[in-house]
């Protein structure tokens, strides 16, 4: 697709070019919700396939009846810009399996199992983290005591109960986003 710039035009030389069929006006257009396209679906993590698709569908609807739908309360381009997000949205909609489906699939195993897996998994995420660490995360959320009796037991500031929590938190998270180690997976060695 060349890099041509879209030809600047107010909203109502828009409609009258499309309803004339000005073949540029149909070019710009397209150019339009093409780039639009594949930004948005690139924003809501999807492939160019999907802003492609939207894209042609939105400038199919537009063509169709989006014309007689448009009432100059906002600028063409913006009201072109809503059918092509509302066409990826339909689209990612569509192709996105429901969480009920996702959580039958996982390894064919049920909900109960895939929670067990969860929890080994974070258990390991805690175990690799400092000692100081691990005790804070335990008491706060699995004794579920607050952090100025944290700080009383432990002989430290409440703010540093709360600055190591912190930390604590960070480091499960990168820990959990990455892939377990290998010392985590089952021994299937005889």
């Amino acid at each position: 697709m060349n890099r041509q710039k879209i030809t600047k035009r107010t909203n109502t030389e828009w409609v009258n070019a499309l309803n004339d069929d000005d073949n540029q006006a149909h070019q710009d257009l397209w150019k339009f919700l093409y780039t639009r396209g594949i930004a948005i679906a690139r924003q809501y993590q999807q492939s160019r396939h999907v802003g492609y698709k939207a894209a042609c569908r939105a400038y199919q609807l537009i063509k169709e009846q989006g014309l007689d739908d448009y009432h100059f309360f906002c600028p063409f381009l913006g009201y072109c810009r809503v059918i092509l997000t509302d066409e990826i949205f339909r689209i990612i909609k569509k192709n996105s399996p429901s969480m009920d489906s996702l959580m039958k699939d996982v390894a064919g195993q049920s909900k109960k199992t895939y929670d067990t897996e969860i929890q080994g998994r974070l258990q390991a995420c805690i175990d690799e983290l400092k000692l100081c660490e691990q005790h804070i995360i335990t008491m706060l959320y699995m004794q579920e005591k607050n952090p100025k009796f944290i700080a009383k037991k432990l002989g430290i500031s409440v703010n540093y109960v709360k600055t190591i929590a912190w930390y604590a938190r960070k480091n499960l998270q990168y820990s959990f986003k990455t892939p377990p180690s290998l010392n985590f997976l089952p021994n299937t060695s005889p």
